[in-house]
């Protein structure tokens, strides 16, 4: 009885010690901003797309820090390739990370061109692979990573999953 007693108690210190303060659920690239339209192929053309971060966190002072990087450059990619929109665009620019708080939750990270009236269109979206790191607090070691790839060929990544009726 001793011994099963001090088995459970040292499998529980194990235990707890093993815990992590959050965890990354899904990470996924889409074309859609509801996350529907899942894809590993983003047309040069698209207005836009969307990073997902679905993730669970367990205490208030948790940091997700999204790190993008170029994996094979097919064209000449600007740093930084892309330009991020949405509400947490801000929050990105500012500490290149987000504070999620406590529970659990999906971070949206808007990639896109931006198109302004009068003038012409902005350029395609830089041909390439690339890549999407996440680590959570200050981890040294990616706690997930998502590549995708940008093309313009309409046969491996059409520009839009649906036909543009309206």
């Amino acid at each position: 009885m001793k011994r099963a007693w001090l088995t459970g108690l040292l499998l529980a210190a194990l235990g707890l010690g093993g815990c992590r303060s959050a965890h990354i659920v899904d990470l996924y690239v889409a074309r859609d901003e509801d996350g529907v339209r899942r894809t590993s192929c983003v047309n040069a053309n698209a207005e836009d797309f969307f990073v997902f971060i679905e993730f669970m966190s367990f205490r208030d002072d948790t940091l997700i820090w999204p790190v993008f990087g170029v994996e094979k450059e097919v064209d000449s990619v600007p740093d930084p390739p892309f330009t991020f929109g949405g509400e947490l665009s801000e929050q990105l620019a500012e500490f290149a990370n987000y504070a999620p708080g406590k529970g659990d939750g999906i971070l949206k990270i808007e990639v896109l061109r931006e198109f302004k009236d009068g003038e012409p269109p902005p350029p395609p979206f830089p041909r390439g692979v690339f890549r999407m790191d996440v680590y959570l607090n200050d981890e040294g070691a990616p706690r997930d990573s998502i590549l995708w790839t940008v093309d313009d060929d309409e046969a491996k990544c059409p520009l839009s999953p649906i036909p543009d009726t309206y």
